[in-house]
């Protein structure tokens, strides 16, 4: 067995993983979420174009159907604590193996505030929120509205503040997540929130406790993901290194190391993954024009595997933002934008390109354009 790759090869096995060759694009949003290990929902737009990207021929009321009508997928905080999107029958794994790190996270932050509820206070409107949304999906300020008579000692800023902590704390602990949001499709104007027991009504999946739903959740990241480092898991779902390593030697006896060419440091996989690596051909021309925060972007922390470091400030921008990428053969070969306002799309590639990837890039520019611009 062939434990040994280039990294053309590693990023051609990449891209297959995350359904962007025109060889993988004959599926549904919910089949492609849980391929690519959860959709980013960040920006409005993300996850759309996250998909657009890889199915063939997508519109966008798949997603919002699949999402917020049939209810198969799920949005709420996940990975490194950012909003994300994920199949029904997945969300205990993530919930389960996430949690702790999500909630030690939002303790840190609190340590900081000055202001807040004591805690039996806090019970009370934590319950009266959970009772508001069992069969109903508000908007904060709809939200506040119904609660604020528990907040009596504070006013303004203040009350929306705490709202907010009341609706993160809830969120990670997997008691309530995103509704649909108010606004067209590539702006929130408004976030709704409902219960989750309202959202997997019918549908509730089995349960499972922590320590199994880690070492699932690094399975199926090293499915999608790998191969890839320790370092890269832990970054991946902002777990400690330390704790990333506790989760590996759990599941060890199903993963082999492998060595990457022109890469350093150690690299992971399933043991049932390699064999379709090493069949993996040598066609890297496809070029796909991805979102902000895509999880091709977002799902290393060495990120020289698919950005020439010179370029990485265009891409990872100040503030934690991250700029939408033209990728070509699991490359990221320059970045994109658009603007809605006066419907301009502005290319700025990293490099001189030839004539057929000038070809190659109009074309699927115009594709971009026109699902941007296009009712569905």
């Amino acid at each position: 067995m062939k434990l040994e790759f280039t990294l053309k090869q590693i990023n051609r096995y990449y891209i297959k993983s995350h359904s962007l060759l025109c060889d993988s694009h004959q599926k549904n949003p919910v089949e492609v979420v849980r391929e690519i290990c959860g959709l980013n929902a960040q920006s409005a737009r993300a996850p759309y174009l996250s998909l657009w990207g890889r199915i063939e021929g997508f519109k966008k009321s798949e997603l919002s159907k699949a999402l917020y009508e049939d209810k198969l997928l799920i949005k709420t905080w996940l990975l490194r604590g950012t909003v994300h999107i994920v199949p029904v029958q997945d969300f205990t794994i993530y919930q389960k193996a996430l949690q702790g790190y999500l909630v030690e996270r939002l303790r840190r932050y609190l340590k900081g505030v000055s202001f807040g509820l004591k805690a039996n206070e806090r019970v009370k409107l934590h319950q009266s929120i959970l009772d508001e949304l069992r069969d109903a999906s508000l908007t904060k300020r709809e939200l506040l509205s119904k609660v604020e008579h528990l907040m009596r000692d504070y006013r303004g800023k203040e009350q929306k503040i705490i709202m907010f902590r009341a609706i993160w704390e809830l969120s990670h602990q997997g008691l309530i997540c995103h509704g649909k949001p108010t606004g067209p499709w590539y702006h929130f104007k408004e976030n709704r929130f409902t219960s989750v027991e309202n959202w997997l009504s019918g549908k509730e999946p089995e349960g499972i406790n922590e320590a199994e739903a880690k070492r699932i959740l690094l399975e199926k990241y090293l499915h999608s993901y790998g191969p890839a480092s320790i370092q890269d898991f832990a970054y991946w779902t902002g777990f400690r290194v330390t704790d990333a390593r506790k989760i590996l030697d759990e599941v060890k006896d199903r993963i082999v190391s492998v060595k990457i060419n022109d890469a350093k440091g150690s690299f992971l996989m399933l043991k049932e993954d390699v064999d379709v690596l090493n069949k993996i051909d040598k066609d890297m021309r496809s070029v796909r024009f991805l979102p902000e925060f895509d999880s091709i972007v977002m799902g290393h922390k060495d990120k020289s595997r698919i950005l020439n470091e010179r370029y990485r400030k265009k891409v990872f921008l100040p503030l934690a933002s991250v700029a939408p990428t033209i990728l070509q053969g699991g490359r990221v070969i320059g970045i994109w934008n658009y603007k809605f306002i006066d419907k301009s799309l502005t290319l700025s590639p990293f490099r001189s390109l030839g004539t057929e990837e000038i070809r190659k890039i109009k074309r699927e520019s115009s594709q971009l354009k026109q699902f941007l611009e296009s009712p569905d």
